[in-house]
């Protein structure tokens, strides 16, 4: 049988415990401030005013999600579907390459989340764009290639339609928060065994 004792100051050990506690959650709690930080900032430049391409107002379609019911063999189903629906757009200003994506709908701002992990599964914590509202969010961070298009009404055209520049927000933003959050926890940690040793 294994057993354990402590000699010399009880105190010392409970002492020690209680700091190790205590640096748990000043980890835990830096962690979460910085996510809340980077989730804040993220938001604060998909905000700010670009300075691309200025686009009127007009009429235009854009492309939903949407749930519809059905009936298929006398039994009432819902059918997930894309349809376009014709939309008012005020005028706006698009992101030069480069820039943060500019907001047009609103759909990649209102997709950035906070998830925290629970506390048993450590001091992790996840900002991220929604693809089930910004599908299209790595196609502005990374850009893409040259698209060809195929086919026109039936008919070969191969022509080049484009390709969209990359319009970073979140890896600038990554960079700078690690490099901080690197700091803060080293900090942490060094206030800890000054207080050990």
């Amino acid at each position: 049988m294994i057993g354990l004792s402590i000699t010399g100051d009880k105190t010392a050990f409970l002492d020690l415990q209680i700091a190790g506690r205590r640096l748990d959650e000043t980890l835990r709690a830096t962690v979460r401030d910085m996510a809340r930080e980077y989730n804040g900032r993220l938001k604060a430049e998909l905000s700010r005013p670009k300075g691309g391409k200025q686009y009127g107002a007009s009429n235009s379609r854009i492309f939903r999600r949407t749930k519809r019911k059905a009936t298929v063999f006398g039994k009432p189903v819902t059918i997930r579907a894309v349809t376009a629906v014709q939309r008012k757009t005020r005028a706006y200003t698009a992101s030069a390459p480069g820039q943060p994506p500019a907001q047009r709908t609103g759909n990649l701002l209102r997709s950035v989340k906070v998830k925290f992990p629970a506390r048993q599964k450590g001091y992790g914590a996840k900002v991220f764009a929604d693809r089930g509202i910004a599908f299209y969010r790595h196609f502005l961070e990374f850009g893409t290639k040259q698209r060809i298009q195929r086919k026109f009404r039936g008919k070969a055209v191969n022509r080049s339609v484009g390709r969209v520049a990359p319009r970073p927000v979140f890896s600038p933003l990554q960079a700078q928060l690690e490099a901080e959050l690197q700091r803060r926890l080293t900090r942490a940690a060094d206030l800890f065994a000054a207080f050990s040793g």
